[in-house]
């Protein structure tokens, strides 16, 4: 059946199979559909997703920050964030919250990691200092921090403190971002 124009239907609906949207417009709303666990279709302007992937090597079992912006770490005082101003971080777009992190490691060596998020030009420490329990190769346990939020403009870092020396690392940091501000 095709309809012509428009039809408003005042009832629940109900699909059992794909739904496709076509011929979308443009919009500057901030607007998004989100699906909810029941297949509940729902609009929201709130939230952003960003995925930091980062590689980086480290050797020791010294602090270190990670390189997050995607720019070569350097790290004079042998990377102790007590002794050096980090150069890698995120400038935060809007205000959000640090919703994931995860390392990887090709390393079979067995080790925890301790890691800390830190924000403004002081680098300061803020939330809870997480340990992600230990793993040898392969990916970590994931860690979902509580209270790791931020605002728009707050500079953000992060540093890792292995127990044991990995050499390589990726990580995947997942921050969710509130749009509307």
């Amino acid at each position: 059946m095709k309809w012509i124009g428009q039809h408003v239907w005042d009832l629940v609906s109900r699909f059992r199979s794909d739904v496709y949207l076509e011929l979308l417009g443009d919009s500057s709303d901030t607007n998004v559909l989100v699906v909810d666990s029941n297949g509940k279709i729902s609009k929201t302007g709130k939230h952003n997703r960003s995925v930091y992937t980062v590689y980086f090597e480290h050797n020791g079992t010294n602090k270190t920050w990670m390189p997050i912006a995607g720019t070569a770490a350097d790290y004079p005082n042998n990377g102790d964030p007590s002794l050096e101003y980090p150069t890698t971080y995120i400038v935060a777009p809007f205000d959000g919250t640090v919703e994931s992190i995860r390392f990887n490691s090709g390393s079979a060596t067995n080790g925890t990691i301790q890691i800390k998020f830190h924000k403004d030009a002081d680098a300061s420490e803020t939330g809870s200092t997480y340990n992600i329990p230990s793993f040898g190769l392969g990916k970590s346990a994931e860690i979902k921090p509580t209270n790791w939020a931020f605002s728009k403009g707050e500079t953000l870092f992060f540093s890792m403190q292995p127990s044991h020396n990995k050499e390589t690392y990726n990580a995947t940091i997942v921050i969710t971002y509130d749009i509307n501000t």
